[in-house]
């Protein structure tokens, strides 16, 4: 859920989840493991913040495509 929606901001933002990784100082591979493994608020807040969501958009079971 929070991987699907991240890949969802990134495809919206012309970005990937390596580079994601990278803006925020996260470890190559972190944020793929989140799913199983969730991360700490601080971190869904970074992503969250590069991307100029809320928590809950990266958090919440629904698709994060708006466009539609």
């Amino acid at each position: 859920m929070i991987v699907e929606n991240i890949k969802g901001l990134c495809r919206l933002n012309g970005t990937n989840i390596n580079r994601i990784e990278m803006q925020c100082g996260f470890s190559h591979g972190s944020v793929r493991k989140w799913d199983d493994n969730p991360p700490s608020v601080w971190k869904v807040k970074a992503v969250a913040d590069l991307f100029g969501v809320t928590v809950d958009d990266i958090i919440r079971e629904q698709t994060t495509d708006r466009a539609e």
